[in-house]
């Protein structure tokens, strides 16, 4: 008789677990945030690049859209977003950008990651009118669900971190949200704003030497208006660098052996000599104001093509990292990439900000 009431006492249990799983697990226009992931790590195949970082980030749909948290403590976090065609996988699974995570959660921070709402083109309304921009609308609903699941307070100091397009679009949200900083890497921010009388908010701005999708003379008007009007402001440039033989290591599993081999094979290819000093071979197109975002996206597309002997004569092993190899080149490049490279200047500033 024993045998049974316990037997039975642990279906009972079993079949709780599986409603509470159910539950929780969350799905599109779900109104909570499904906990049950936070014991969850994310697969393998998602976070290509999982060995850089030290924590397991959170996954969960709503909406239909995707969005990655990580909430240590509930003192101060920052949003990421990404730039044009970007999504919150894409910019998780970025080398650069889980290297600027690492950093920053090991500084105390934690991880926010929102798409736009457009998942067809991948971009972040800019229409200054915070009632009616859809993606304004979800941050704060996301910020809500956060909120309502105690993963953070109205304490949380907010912060954003935004690239390109994405950029822009941290500057518009910083102001409506009243972020303590905004960083925007690759693009000087939203035009007009800062010129406004009510923009005050401490704005870290990084461009890129060989930019040529934003041309570096953009961002020094709104870096002045902002020290004009007291705000604090710093402006960064990534320069391009010397390639060295173990640039490629940023990588998740490659060997110096490995990264001495891509080394080569760009050096065989032209584009860079056996210094490591680039040629004109990748790094000649000049920026042009009539592009539209499909024609960088179709340059970018070229570019890849261009790349492909380099890539050809790499190991199978290698060459099945060939989006992730490319990625430090065009960094040390100074190209329209987002770079690690002032991760710990950046978070200065937001820690000058509280």
């Amino acid at each position: 008789m024993k045998k049974i009431i316990a037997g039975f006492f642990l279906f009972v249990l079993f079949g709780l677990l599986l409603i509470s799983f159910g539950c929780l697990s969350g799905g599109e226009g779900n109104d909570n945030l499904p906990a049950s992931l936070k014991e969850q790590p994310i697969e393998a195949d998602t976070m290509r690049n999982w060995s850089i970082i030290s924590f397991v980030p959170n996954h969960a749909i709503v909406d239909g859209k995707e969005i990655y948290y990580y909430l240590p403590n509930k003192e101060k976090v920052i949003y990421y977003y990404h730039g044009t065609q970007g999504s919150a996988e894409g910019l998780i699974g970025g080398i650069d950008w889980l290297h600027f995570m690492k950093t920053a959660v090991e500084r105390g921070y934690g991880i926010v990651v929102i798409e736009s709402e457009d998942r067809e083109s991948g971009k972040y309304n800019v229409t200054q009118d915070p009632k009616t921009n859809v993606d304004i609308v979800y941050i704060k609903k996301i910020d809500d669900l956060l909120k309502k699941n105690g993963l953070i307070t109205d304490a949380t100091k907010h912060y954003g971190l935004g690239m390109s397009r994405g950029a822009s679009f941290v500057t518009y949200v910083g102001a409506v949200f009243n972020y303590k900083a905004v960083a925007p890497y690759n693009a000087p921010g939203l035009a007009g704003l800062f010129a406004k009388e009510e923009y005050k908010t401490p704005t870290f701005f990084n461009m890129s030497e060989n930019d040529t999708r934003v041309p570096n003379e953009e961002y020094l008007p709104n870096y002045n208006i902002l020290k004009n009007k007291g705000v604090p402001t710093v402006l960064m440039e990534n320069y391009e660098q010397v390639v060295t033989k173990d640039l490629f290591m940023r990588v998740p599993g490659v060997t110096l052996e490995e990264s001495a081999q891509v080394f080569d094979a760009f050096v065989a290819n032209g584009y860079i000599t056996s210094e490591g000093v680039f040629t004109d071979k990748l790094k000649g197109r000049e920026y042009n104001p009539d592009y539209t975002d499909e024609d960088y996206q179709r340059l970018r597309v070229e570019e890849l093509k261009e790349l492909q002997p380099v890539l050809d004569s790499l190991s199978p092993q290698l060459a099945a990292k060939a989006k992730d190899l490319i990625n430090p080149f065009k960094v040390a490049l100074a190209y329209h990439e987002f770079h690690s490279g002032f991760v710990n200047e950046t978070i200065d500033f937001f820690d000058a900000q509280n």
